[in-house]
């Protein structure tokens, strides 16, 4: 890469940061508490809203067979913007769902085509997005610049989750569900546009591998030989794994805090503030420590402080979930400052750069598919156990309880396979 600290660099750079953000909102409005009161309104039980929260991870699939099979012939920047920009439409549309005046089970299916169309459309994009994207940043700085991204994102998401909670929380009040439907679809709307504008302010340094325009079979060889075939990289798929399992846990958490746990909007809101300020405090700390140490030490510290997080969630209930659930959810987010990015990043450390988007792709096809599995396993378990009154011998127990104490145990044995076996591998690029 060259010129990137031109005027053109910094203003691709500052488009990069300003686009993730409005990206970071949209996904507010699609996934969790918000999620839920669609699913809630359309009829969806708590086990069933898993799975579909878990179908959304397993469009990641996508990101491999966007690879393999799109054959580029116009700029990245040009296709990639407008294919955006419509899959940000078909999420604009899920809020008025359910205003449609036809049977239930059509209603839900087609709230499902468009929640599952445009996550494919999404995740087909990303690894050409995120190549284009971080093709503006050095790689001796990729760590800091994605912790300052990060939080712009979180700081704008803390701002934007409570005035969002707020206005929900006020026709739900006021008994007018309807009107928040129609709030959040306009406001995905206006951040579609913006969004849109940002993406056309950023720089295309796209590098394009040779396998990108050779048929489908030949370029899923040459992409098994960069990846899955590769010693390196093979080894970082047990990462991918492993941390996909442990995460599907959180999918059923919208429905376990609007559900169960009794959560207001604005409460989540407030959640989501704390979250963003810690998360943002300690995102530029481990940016920094990655670019000096390696992504692998700081994913692991990481991975660590999730696993305690998630043990301290094993105790969250209806009666004590404001406190236990909020203080999970703080170490969660301390985690988070790192992992995003240390997965990202760990995938970059050991492909070449003009095979970072089939390794984009095989990394979310592999653990999309692990955490959708995952999930449907879970969804049978939610539904079991409510079926029996959330009882196991006679105790009161949530479902999520036993899934945060397993994805703690999960994620434990991650870190050890971290030590031993990802942290003795050579590192392809140079910083």
């Amino acid at each position: 890469m060259s010129n990137l600290n031109t005027k053109q660099g910094k203003i691709s750079r500052g488009a990069y940061i300003a686009e993730a953000a409005l990206e970071y909102f949209i996904s507010i409005m699609i996934t969790g508490a918000y999620l839920t009161n669609l699913l809630n309104d359309i009829g969806f039980s708590t086990a069933a809203q898993t799975v579909i929260s878990s179908l959304v991870t397993m469009t990641f699939s996508a990101e491999l067979f966007s690879v393999l099979l799109i054959h580029k012939t116009s700029s990245v920047k040009r296709w990639v913007t407008a294919w955006n920009f419509f899959n940000q439409m078909l999420f604009a549309l899920m809020y008025f769902t359910p205003f449609f005046n036809i049977p239930t089970g059509i209603k839900s299916a087609i709230f499902l085509f468009l929640l599952i169309a445009g996550s494919m459309i999404e995740h087909s994009l990303c690894p050409f997005k995120t190549t284009w994207h971080m093709s503006n940043v050095e790689n001796g700085h990729r760590g800091v610049f994605t912790a300052k991204k990060e939080i712009v994102s979180l700081i704008g998401g803390v701002v934007f989750s409570f005035i969002m909670g707020q206005i929900i929380d006020s026709f739900e009040a006021a008994g007018n569900i309807s009107g928040s439907f129609i709030a959040g679809g306009i406001t995905i709307i206006g951040l579609a546009i913006l969004h849109f504008i940002s993406m056309c302010l950023i720089k295309d340094n796209h590098i394009e591998a040779e396998y990108e325009h050779k048929p489908f079979l030949e370029g899923l060889k040459d992409s098994l030989k960069v990846t899955i075939l590769d010693k390196s990289y093979r080894h970082i798929i047990v990462v991918f794994v492993l941390y996909y399992i442990a995460n599907a846990s959180t999918y059923s958490f919208g429905a376990f805090q609007r559900n169960t746990l009794g959560f207001s909007m604005t409460f989540i809101a407030v959640l989501t503030f704390l979250y963003s300020v810690v998360r943002s405090f300690f995102s530029v700390p481990f940016g920094k420590y990655a670019d000096k140490h390696s992504w692998e030490k700081m994913l692991r510290i990481c991975v660590i402080i999730a696993s305690i997080g998630f043990f301290i969630n094993t105790f969250s209930t209806p009666e004590t979930g404001k406190i236990t659930y909020t203080i999970y959810y703080m170490i969660f987010a301390i985690s988070m400052a790192g992992i995003n990015s240390g997965i990202l990043n760990l995938t970059f450390d050991y492909v070449k750069e003009e095979n970072r988007s089939v390794a984009i792709g095989w990394k979310s096809a592999i653990g999309g598919v692990a955490g959708f599995l995952t999930s449907c396993i879970e969804s049978v378990f939610i539904q079991k156990i409510e079926a029996n009154g959330n009882q196991i011998l006679g105790i009161t127990v949530y479902p999520q309880q036993i899934l945060s104490l397993i994805s703690s145990v999960i994620l434990i044995i991650l870190a050890l396979y971290l030590y031993k076996v990802v942290r003795n591998q050579k590192i392809v690029i140079e910083k």
